[in-house]
């Protein structure tokens, strides 16, 4: 690629002031050329709904918004992620009761992705005042019951513990997902000292990305496993629950090898994470967690294969962690709780 300021170069042979007056002119062509093709490009790229003056104030604005938004999202949060999942989920609602909420604190039972929102919702509501919690309710957001109520706002402003039921994990995207509610969960996430918490599909959506379709060893095929976004409280990272217990390593597989930046967490029935600072994952419950690292990867035919055939992956790295372990995600490394920290969990 040569400079603009050397173009008169181009034109030998000619009298410096016709050199200089040739370059002007090419500059200034070049110059139109610009102006007339590359917003149009851009224009037609990003699609109707953003065809803007790539070069505007209103582009201009979108590009900060863009960094602002990268920058929020790599906030270290104050905020506690637990999944579990899936099966009986004794264990979280005590766990929560026991370490991360008092009597008196306020907890959220969000049932948007069950169908039988109200008789969920009491069952979590009484499970929790069976240990003594005094301020449980659930909120149920579906096509009939919008998320940016005001009094919806306001609850999820005071709420100390934020639970998502299980069912299906698209209700979620579909009924809160992008909502003045669901930011509100995201920015308290950020900026206070609240426990996000879910099951089974509530656990699934937590990130950025969820696994919503994938089965048996059709998940081994290209293009039978799908995700979508999730709710994003934390990002490169996928959730899949009932791991397990309903077969769900190639999918898990699958997905990380599409995407080697995630790491892959599978999540055992009765067994769930803790994830604090969005890096720190500790195991609790009695089952197995099931970690895929795809960040050393050497091969594979993703980009070879046509739909429907299977894949093959070379150097996809597993972990299995139980109560007492924990990953660390910023630097994918295993290890041992250290004795210190347990003896300081019992006391």
């Amino acid at each position: 690629m040569f400079s603009l300021f050397s173009v008169s170069g181009l034109f030998s042979g000619k009298q410096a002031r016709n050199r200089t007056l040739a370059a002007a002119v090419c500059v200034k062509r070049f110059r139109r050329l610009v102006a007339a093709v590359i917003p149009a490009y851009f224009q037609a790229w990003r699609g109707p709904a953003l065809r803007q003056p790539l070069f505007s104030a209103g582009a201009a604005a979108r590009r900060r918004h863009v960094k602002q938004k990268k920058k929020h999202y790599m906030q270290e949060p104050k905020g506690t992620l637990i999944a579990l999942g899936g099966g009986d989920d004794d264990v979280l609602i005590e766990l929560i009761k026991s370490e991360l909420c008092s009597p008196d604190s306020h907890i959220e039972v969000i049932t948007t992705a069950t169908l039988e929102p109200l008789e969920s919702g009491q069952a979590y509501k009484e499970a929790f005042e069976e240990l003594g919690c005094r301020n449980v309710r659930f909120m149920h957001i579906d096509e009939a019951n919008a998320a940016d109520k005001p009094e919806n706002l306001t609850r999820i402003g005071n709420a100390e513990v934020i639970f998502f039921t299980g069912g299906n994990q698209l209700r979620l995207k579909e009924f809160l997902g992008g909502t003045q509610l669901h930011r509100l969960m995201q920015e308290r996430y950020l900026q206070d000292e609240i426990t996000i918490s879910g099951t089974s599909a509530g656990a699934a959506a937590m990130s950025t990305r969820m696994i919503y379709e994938g089965y048996g060893y059709y998940s081994l095929l290209k293009g039978e496993v799908k995700t979508t976004d999730g709710l994003s409280f934390i990002s490169n990272v996928f959730l899949d629950t009932h791991f397990t217990e309903r077969g769900r390593f190639g999918r898990l597989a699958h997905a990380v090898s599409k995407r080697p930046e995630f790491v892959g967490i599978g999540l055992g029935e009765e067994t769930g994470i803790i994830i604090k600072q969005n890096r720190h994952v500790e195991v609790f419950g009695s089952g197995v967690i099931t970690i895929i690292d795809g960040a050393h990867v050497r091969y594979s035919n993703l980009d070879e294969v046509e739909e429907g055939e299977p894949i093959a992956i070379e150097n996809l790295t597993m972990h299995l962690l139980v109560e007492g372990h924990e990953y660390c995600l910023q630097d994918r490394s295993f290890r041992k709780v250290s004795q210190q920290r347990k003896k300081a969990k019992t006391k």
